[in-house]
Protein backbone atom coordinates (compact mmCIF):
# COMPACT_ATOMS: atom_id res chain seq x y z
CA UNK A 1 0.00 0.00 0.00
CA UNK A 2 1.11 3.17 -0.75
CA UNK A 3 2.27 6.12 1.52
CA UNK A 4 -0.94 8.53 -0.10
CA UNK A 5 -3.12 5.41 0.53
CA UNK A 6 -2.59 5.06 3.90
CA UNK A 7 -4.34 6.80 6.92
CA UNK A 8 -1.67 9.39 8.37
CA UNK A 9 -1.89 8.63 12.00
CA UNK A 10 -0.94 4.50 10.26
CA UNK A 11 2.35 6.29 8.37
CA UNK A 12 6.14 6.26 9.22
CA UNK A 13 7.78 9.57 10.21
CA UNK A 14 9.44 8.90 6.84
CA UNK A 15 5.98 8.71 5.09
CA UNK A 16 5.04 11.50 6.80
CA UNK A 17 8.07 13.70 5.97
CA UNK A 18 7.77 13.00 2.04
CA UNK A 19 4.18 13.05 1.95
CA UNK A 20 4.71 16.68 3.53
CA UNK A 21 7.48 18.35 1.81
CA UNK A 22 5.72 17.03 -1.24
CA UNK A 23 2.97 19.06 -0.50
CA UNK A 24 5.11 21.70 0.73
CA UNK A 25 6.93 22.11 -2.90
CA UNK A 26 3.09 21.74 -4.27
CA UNK A 27 1.87 24.92 -2.35
CA UNK A 28 4.96 27.07 -3.63
CA UNK A 29 4.63 26.18 -6.83
CA UNK A 30 0.57 27.45 -6.51
CA UNK A 31 2.38 30.18 -5.25
CA UNK A 32 0.68 29.79 -1.79
CA UNK A 33 3.34 30.92 0.08
CA UNK A 34 2.09 30.87 3.57
CA UNK A 35 1.07 27.90 3.17
CA UNK A 36 4.42 26.29 1.75
CA UNK A 37 5.96 27.93 5.01
CA UNK A 38 3.42 26.50 7.63
CA UNK A 39 3.83 23.28 5.96
CA UNK A 40 7.81 23.46 5.21
CA UNK A 41 8.12 24.19 9.61
CA UNK A 42 5.93 20.75 9.64
CA UNK A 43 8.49 19.47 7.70
CA UNK A 44 11.42 19.93 10.08
CA UNK A 45 9.71 19.42 12.93
CA UNK A 46 8.87 15.75 11.31
CA UNK A 47 12.32 15.34 10.24
CA UNK A 48 13.46 16.51 14.27
CA UNK A 49 11.17 14.08 15.65
CA UNK A 50 13.05 11.08 13.03
CA UNK A 51 16.39 11.65 14.30
CA UNK A 52 15.57 12.17 17.90
CA UNK A 53 13.74 8.53 17.92
CA UNK A 54 16.93 7.02 15.61
CA UNK A 55 18.86 8.48 18.22
CA UNK A 56 17.02 7.83 21.44
CA UNK A 57 15.52 4.37 20.74
CA UNK A 58 17.29 2.99 18.11
CA UNK A 59 20.88 3.69 19.25
CA UNK A 60 20.14 4.17 23.21
CA UNK A 61 17.46 1.66 23.50
CA UNK A 62 14.91 4.37 25.79
CA UNK A 63 11.51 3.22 25.85
CA UNK A 64 9.28 4.65 22.71
CA UNK A 65 6.63 5.96 25.18
CA UNK A 66 9.51 7.59 27.08
CA UNK A 67 10.70 9.32 23.95
CA UNK A 68 6.82 10.31 22.66
CA UNK A 69 6.89 12.14 26.19
CA UNK A 70 10.17 14.21 25.60
CA UNK A 71 9.23 15.04 22.26
CA UNK A 72 5.55 16.22 23.57
CA UNK A 73 7.81 17.89 26.46
CA UNK A 74 10.48 19.42 23.67
CA UNK A 75 6.90 21.36 22.06
CA UNK A 76 7.54 22.12 18.52
CA UNK A 77 10.31 22.65 16.48
CA UNK A 78 12.40 25.31 17.85
CA UNK A 79 11.94 23.22 21.26
CA UNK A 80 12.97 19.65 19.63
CA UNK A 81 15.90 21.51 18.04
CA UNK A 82 17.21 23.06 21.44
CA UNK A 83 16.08 21.19 23.99
CA UNK A 84 16.77 17.55 22.76
CA UNK A 85 19.38 17.64 19.37
CA UNK A 86 21.71 20.06 20.33
CA UNK A 87 22.32 18.93 23.91
CA UNK A 88 22.20 15.39 23.12
CA UNK A 89 24.77 16.03 20.33
CA UNK A 90 27.11 18.50 21.91
CA UNK A 91 30.58 17.00 22.06
CA UNK A 92 30.13 14.95 19.14
CA UNK A 93 31.26 15.09 15.43
CA UNK A 94 28.14 15.61 14.45
CA UNK A 95 27.09 18.48 16.32
CA UNK A 96 28.18 21.05 14.15
CA UNK A 97 26.27 19.80 10.77
CA UNK A 98 22.86 20.45 13.34
CA UNK A 99 23.98 23.91 14.94
CA UNK A 100 24.37 25.49 12.03
CA UNK A 101 20.71 25.23 10.97
CA UNK A 102 20.25 26.92 14.43
CA UNK A 103 19.66 30.36 13.13
CA UNK A 104 17.32 28.83 10.09
CA UNK A 105 15.14 27.07 12.46
CA UNK A 106 14.61 30.15 14.60
CA UNK A 107 13.93 32.12 11.63
CA UNK A 108 11.44 29.41 10.05
CA UNK A 109 9.59 28.83 13.56
CA UNK A 110 9.16 32.27 13.99
CA UNK A 111 8.10 33.31 10.43
CA UNK A 112 5.19 29.98 11.01
CA UNK A 113 4.33 31.74 14.27
CA UNK A 114 3.66 34.75 12.68
CA UNK A 115 1.86 33.68 9.55
CA UNK A 116 -0.06 31.13 12.35
CA UNK A 117 -0.87 33.23 14.58
CA UNK A 118 0.10 36.86 13.46
CA UNK A 119 -1.61 37.11 9.81
CA UNK A 120 1.37 37.28 8.31
CA UNK A 121 1.70 36.78 4.68
CA UNK A 122 4.80 34.97 3.32
CA UNK A 123 6.53 36.91 -0.16
CA UNK A 124 7.57 34.54 -2.78
CA UNK A 125 11.13 35.65 -1.67
CA UNK A 126 10.87 34.54 1.99
CA UNK A 127 9.31 31.72 0.94
CA UNK A 128 11.62 30.23 -1.16
CA UNK A 129 14.69 31.31 1.27
CA UNK A 130 12.76 29.26 4.20
CA UNK A 131 11.44 26.55 1.75
CA UNK A 132 15.02 26.02 0.89
CA UNK A 133 16.40 26.29 4.04
CA UNK A 134 13.70 23.68 5.28
CA UNK A 135 15.28 21.21 2.65
CA UNK A 136 18.96 21.64 4.21
CA UNK A 137 17.71 21.43 7.56
CA UNK A 138 15.37 18.10 7.07
CA UNK A 139 18.05 16.58 5.06
CA UNK A 140 20.83 16.87 7.75
CA UNK A 141 19.22 16.16 10.22
CA UNK A 142 17.64 12.53 8.39
CA UNK A 143 20.49 11.74 6.35
CA UNK A 144 22.11 9.07 8.52
CA UNK A 145 18.36 7.61 9.55
CA UNK A 146 17.19 4.33 8.32
CA UNK A 147 15.18 4.70 6.18
CA UNK A 148 16.32 7.76 4.86
CA UNK A 149 13.56 10.04 2.83
CA UNK A 150 13.22 11.30 -0.31
CA UNK A 151 12.90 14.78 -0.70
CA UNK A 152 12.95 16.20 -3.85
CA UNK A 153 15.21 19.17 -4.57
CA UNK A 154 13.89 22.34 -3.92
Amino acid sequence: MKASQKLYSQRSDTEKLESNWKKTVGLFERKEYSMAVIRAATCAEIAANILIRAELIQTQKLEPDFVDSLLRWANGLNGKFSRIILPFFKGTSQYAKFKKHDHAIKKLNKFRNEIAHGGRFASMKHAKELVRATHGICVDLTSNCSPSPMLREF
